[in-house]
C-alpha cells in the first residue's frame, strides 16, 4: 500500500507525530482529570 520510501517522508512522519502527540495529550488531560 506505502512504498518503504514514503514511510520516512517528512509528512508522514508529521501525521505520525501528530497522531502521537494528541494521543499523549488526552491520555495526560485523562490522567489529570481521572
Amino acid at each position: 500500500s506505502v512504498p518503504p520510501s514514503k514511510i520516512y517522508s517528512p509528512d508522514s512522519l508529521r501525521v505520525g507525530y501528530a497522531i502521537f502527540a494528541s494521543g499523549i495529550i488526552v491520555g495526560f488531560a485523562n490522567l489529570v482529570c481521572g
